[in-house]
């Protein structure tokens, strides 16, 4: 998910990691700035992804 956008680059946003693809499973939520160059083993935006594609509930992700 999306947290955060850099005016400089849109397309390293702060990411919250909320979902292992390959387990197919929730994960601990993990805030990732995608921006930094050292420390980010989670890459980078490939794609725009729908919570409907992987059954997700985006109401569990809301604010209270």
């Amino acid at each position: 998910m999306v947290d955060e956008i850099h005016d400089e680059n849109t397309l390293t946003p702060v990411v919250r990691v909320i979902y292992h693809t390959t387990r197919r499973q929730y994960v601990e939520p993990v805030t990732v700035d995608l921006a930094r160059k050292v420390g980010n083993h989670y890459g980078q935006i490939v794609r725009a992804e729908s919570y409907e594609r992987w059954g997700l509930s985006p109401l569990r992700w809301q604010p209270a």
